[in-house]
């Protein structure tokens, strides 16, 4: 059904012209709010709505995801398939970047002749290249949905910006300072100086209270296939010993978005201290009062509500980064000393975040738009 949506989209824009101020990009696997909403971009359509800003939000399909399509996006089905099959026909010598202008160049000619721009805003950078080569005079953004560190290679690695947002000449729209401060300092260049946007945390406020402190944690698993399988068993390693040492404690598993069944969860799940949760985070967190995780970027959140963090400590860069890079107060604090320093851990970790999740500014994203 998506799929004929969207081919009845773009074929009847091959006689009709549209011009939008904004072209707003996801894969579905972001539609993490009610009924398959995207939390990522509802705040910047909600100032488009009340700014009479025009706009199309096209959705991507992710075939492994649970999450439910959107019913305000104009499915990219069509255009996605037709853009997998033209990868796979094009030389392999050339670069990603060079076989995805390739690719825009055509879709252009094909299907987007009649559709202008002056805006592309897109998750995780997808499909930059190809609406770059779409219209080269359109300002081209990627939003922060995630982790930002110096050895980051989506970003940056060894002080060189990742080929995909130099290129394509893209802006990135920040949640803090203190992202931008950590790509600025590491740089080799001025790129970043000029190309992050600190906009402020676009997710929805949340009204919570927390409760008083308790043995209850919630875990933030990590096991996906942007992991090696000794990566992720590493993970499990770690998490089954603090299980065992912890066994006054009790553990909820919350598993990622896009976890794949890389790691057997039985092993887990017949632990006597151990359930899973699943659900909206601040509902996890009325029952849980400590986060455990690797490096997820659910520190951030938790943090905002006064619950702190605890960190599965692993030889691995990445997964050391917010102590690394972030600086966390707490990195070395284990379960026990969490608990048994409550009000500190939470107040320590409330001013921490301060400079990685700012408010959300409407001006300061208006004002880094392409008018």
């Amino acid at each position: 059904m998506k799929f004929f949506y969207s081919l009845f989209f773009f074929f009847r824009h091959v006689f009709l012209k549209r011009h939008y101020d904004i072209i707003f990009y996801s894969p579905h696997h972001f539609n993490r709010g009610d009924k398959g909403q995207n939390l990522y971009f509802k705040r910047l359509i909600e100032v488009c709505n009340q700014k009479n800003i025009s706009f199309v939000f096209f959705e991507e399909p992710y075939k492994t995801s649970n999450y439910k399509r959107s019913k305000s996006a104009v499915p990219f089905d069509f255009i996605y398939y037709f853009i997998i099959f033209l990868r796979k026909l094009l030389p392999k010598s050339l670069s990603d970047i060079e076989i995805d202008r390739k690719i825009g160049k055509c879709i252009k000619f094909l299907f987007f002749y009649n559709i202008s721009f002056n805006n592309f805003i897109t998750i995780s950078q997808s499909m930059l290249s190809v609406f770059y080569a779409i219209n080269k005079n359109a300002k081209l953004f990627d939003l922060q949905h995630g982790t930002i560190h110096a050895n980051k290679d989506t970003y940056l690695f060894n002080g060189y910006v990742y080929d995909n947002l130099k290129k394509n000449d893209v802006y990135l729209l920040l949640n803090g300072i203190g992202f931008k401060n950590i790509l600025v300092q590491n740089e080799n260049n001025k790129y970043f100086e000029k190309h992050c946007q600190v906009i402020g945390s676009i997710m929805p406020k949340i009204d919570f209270q927390r409760n008083r402190k308790n043995k209850n944690v919630l875990v933030s698993l990590q096991f996906t296939n942007d992991h090696s399988n000794a990566e992720n068993q590493n993970i499990a390693n770690a998490l089954l010993c603090q299980i065992k040492q912890n066994n006054d404690f009790s553990f909820f598993l919350r598993q990622h978005p896009r976890f794949n069944n890389e790691v057997d969860m039985s092993v887990f799940t017949s632990m006597p201290n151990v359930s899973t949760i699943d659900g909206k985070l601040e509902d996890n967190f009325r029952i849980c009062s400590i986060h455990l995780t690797t490096y997820s970027t659910v520190v951030f959140e938790a943090a905002l509500l006064g619950i702190p963090s605890s960190f599965l400590i692993i030889d691995n860069y990445k997964m050391n980064i917010f102590n690394s890079q972030y600086d966390y107060p707490l990195f070395n604090y284990n379960l026990r000393k969490i608990y048994e320093y409550y009000n500190e851990s939470s107040f320590k970790s409330k001013q921490w975040v301060k400079s990685y999740y700012q408010t959300f500014s409407k001006d300061k994203y208006l004002k880094a738009l392409k008018k």
